[in-house]
Order: C-alpha cells, then sequence, then structure tokens
C-alpha cells in the first residue's frame, strides 16, 4: 500500500484531471466571439454563437468514423438545423413536447450504443430547448440558425487550425462497450423520451424562464441503472451549486464586460480541460461559465443562477424516478459528455 503523502494526490489527480490540449484548442474560437461581441456591442448574438461555439469546443475529444473534423461539423450542422426548427416549434406547445420527446428518445437510444454519437445528439437537443424556449416567426429561425451555423463554423475552423499547429487533444476514455438486447435500447429510448418531456412540462408549469435546463439536466443525468443516476445527479447537483457561487463572486468583481468575457473565456477552456474529471468538478465549470455568458449578454444572473439550482434540483430528481422503475438490467459505465 502506498504511503498517504503518495495515495492523497494520485486521488487528487484522478478528481482533477486535466487535458491543456483539450483547454487550449477551442480557446481562440471563443475569445474571438465573445470579445467580438463586445466591442461591437452586439452581447445576445455573440452570446447565441459562442454557445454554439462551446458545443462544438466540447466535441474535440470526440470522434466518428475516426475522424474529429466529422464530429464537430455534423454537430454544428445539427445544432443549425434544429436553431431554426426550434424557433419554429416553440409556438405550438404541444407539437414542441412532441419533438422534444422524439429527440429525447433517440438521445436515450444512443446512450446504449456510442458515447460519442449520444454526447452530439445531447448538445443538439440542447440547441432544440434553447430555440424553442425563444419562438418566432420565419426570419426570427433563419437569424438564430445564421448565428448558430456562423458560431460553430468559426469555432470549427478554429479548432482544425489548433489541432495543426499544437497537436490533438486525448480521446474520450471508451467505456466498457454494452451489449445492451434490442428490448433494452428500446425500453431505454421511451424512458428518456418520458423523462425529457414530464421534465418540460414541470419547469413550465413552475414558471422558470429558463426552462430548457430542467429536460436537459434530466437528459444529462439518466442512466440506465439506479445507481447511476443517482451518483450523475449528485454530483450535477454539487457542481451547479459550486459554479453558482463562483460565478456570482466573477461578476461582482467584474469591472467591465470586458472582464466578464475574460472570465466566461476562462472558466470555458478550464471546463474543456476537465472533461475526463469527476462529473461535480466539470458540471462546476459548465456551469460557471454558461451563468458568465449569461450574465454577459444581459441576463439578470440572481435569477437566472436560482433557476438554474432548482431546474437541476427537478430534473435531476425526475431522472431518478425513472431510473427507479426500471426493470435492474445492466448499467452502462460511459458517462459520455456534457454541455451548456
Amino acid at each position: 500500500m502506498p504511503p498517504p503523502s503518495k495515495t492523497v494526490p494520485a486521488q487528487l489527480r484522478a478528481i482533477l484531471q486535466f487535458d491543456a490540449y483539450a483547454a487550449l484548442i477551442p480557446l481562440p474560437g471563443m475569445a474571438l466571439l465573445l470579445f467580438g461581441g463586445v466591442q461591437l456591442h452586439e452581447q445576445i448574438a455573440a452570446g447565441i454563437a459562442a454557445g454554439a461555439a462551446y458545443s462544438v469546443g466540447l466535441g474535440v475529444t470526440k470522434k466518428f468514423w475516426r475522424s474529429r473534423s466529422y464530429a464537430v461539423v455534423l454537430t454544428g450542422t445539427g445544432m443549425t438545423a434544429v436553431a431554426f426548427i426550434g424557433t419554429l416549434v416553440g409556438n405550438d406547445p404541444i407539437v414542441e413536447l412532441a419533438a422534444t420527446a422524439i429527440l429525447g428518445a433517440c438521445c436515450g437510444a444512443l446512450s446504449r450504443r456510442n458515447a460519442d454519437h449520444w454526447w452530439a445528439c445531447l448538445q443538439i437537443i440542447i440547441a432544440f430547448l434553447l430555440a424553442a424556449s425563444f419562438p418566432g416567426t420565419v426570419t426570427d429561425g433563419a437569424l438564430r440558425a445564421a448565428i448558430v451555423a456562423g458560431g460553430a463554423a468559426l469555432q470549427c475552423v478554429s479548432v482544425m487550425a489548433m489541432i495543426h499547429l499544437i497537436g490533438e487533444p486525448r480521446p474520450t476514455i471508451p467505456g466498457p462497450a454494452d451489449h445492451s438486447s434490442t428490448v433494452e435500447v428500446r425500453f431505454h429510448a421511451l424512458r428518456a423520451a418520458i423523462c425529457i418531456s414530464v421534465a418540460l412540462l414541470a419547469s413550465r408549469t413552475a414558471g422558470f424562464a429558463h426552462s430548457y435546463w430542467a429536460p436537459m439536466t434530466a437528459m444529462l443525468v439518466l442512466k440506465p441503472g439506479l445507481r447511476d443516476t443517482a451518483g450523475q445527479g449528485l454530483e450535477r447537483i454539487a457542481g451547479t451549486i459550486a459554479g453558482i457561487i463562483v460565478a456570482s463572486g466573477l461578476t461582482r468583481i467584474a469591472p467591465s464586460d470586458a472582464w466578464t468575457a475574460t472570465f466566461a473565456i476562462l472558466t470555458a477552456s478550464v471546463s474543456f480541460g476537465l472533461q475526463q474529471a469527476r462529473y461535480a468538478v466539470f458540471s462546476a465549470a459548465i456551469t460557471t461559465s454558461v451563468l458568465l455568458m449569461i450574465a454577459l449578454a444581459g441576463g439578470a444572473l440572481p435569477g437566472a443562477d436560482r433557476e438554474r439550482l432548482l431546474a437541476t434540483l427537478l430534473g435531476g430528481a425526475i431522472a431518478l424516478a425513472g431510473a427507479a422503475i426500471a426493470p435492474r438490467w445492466r448499467t452502462n459505465k460511459n458517462s459520455g459528455g456534457d454541455h451548456l
């Protein structure tokens, strides 16, 4: 047994596992968008574009058909499509609920098959939920899609250039193979569809302005087994609380929008590098950077942080309930990735 002095640092390194390449590669794209938005006084548009770039940046450790380019380009393309569709679908709550359930079912099925594909589907769901929360006309949808496409495209180009300059980050560590039967995959897809739909309805009933946080949390923490779902949910709640505290402190000391943008860029970079860290740590970094981007875009942080916490609790509870009623089949240890 190793001495305590060596054991503790090793455990700490495992908890705070950091990939410097993954942190640096998406950094220029985020900086261009957020600093550019401040300089042009277009913080809201920059926030939407940076959100797309943020999701694409998280994809630098993913591969589709052994290609990072496919992973980030296809994810950005999917987010652009649902940005337009979601803006229109958001005008009809019934159609929005049906579309949310379908996307949730796809994500649930992919979680039992391929972690990288699940991650991409999750980013697309989040982009859809965000767009549907701000319904509008065809023109509004086209404008939002164009902003998302611009942010994703700029990040894709920036990421590819950085990989050429400094090299590739470590790939996501794959989990054990999931040999789920077709019946098990379909059951989990149905469970995911129900959980995300219930979370959306519950958050809307509760009157949350940012109603997408509850269904997003439900999809993030839902796993095939109760134990995995409970562990993921508790870590996300802990990370959310920590992120709220850090973001609130940083916004209070930021003397200008340029400083808020700087803090958002730095914390986003940290979250890119922490994708292999403990989920609570990764979740804290994501919460911090997302709330800072909301603050930069003019969102009221005190309201946003309280709602994010309540929505996280709500979505986590619904996912836990969904996992609790499931048969005790094999659980997939793949944790996948995260987003906004």
